[in-house]
């Protein structure tokens, strides 16, 4: 898949550090997905907090990337799904706790 963005792999250590990445992201994913049934909003609102930071970072890191040329145009599709899912993350955290669904 990196090849797509116009990183080159030369190295093995580069493929085993993005390996991480995609646990770390799995992982988060598995989390969120979990804990949307969750009636404790005091719990939601920490993932989402979690989320909006992480993403924050990431989309600034895309966009970094981009910008010095250690990806192709097509690392600003990935600065954009993460300004999507900050976005989504202070929509949710804008709407009021008491309106939130309890089990």
């Amino acid at each position: 898949m990196a090849e797509l963005y116009g990183v080159k792999m030369p190295q093995p250590n580069a493929t085993l550090n993005i390996q991480f990445f995609g646990s770390a992201l799995l992982s988060i994913g598995i989390i969120a997905w979990f804990a949307r049934e969750s009636a404790d909003w005091a719990t939601v609102r920490g993932i989402l907090i979690g989320s909006a930071v992480g993403d924050a970072v990431g989309c600034f890191i895309s966009m970094w990337g981009t910008v010095k040329g250690l990806t192709n145009a097509l690392g600003w599709s990935s600065a954009i799904l993460y300004a999507l899912l900050v976005l989504a993350a202070i929509y949710c955290l804008s709407t009021d706790a008491k309106s939130y669904k309890t089990a």
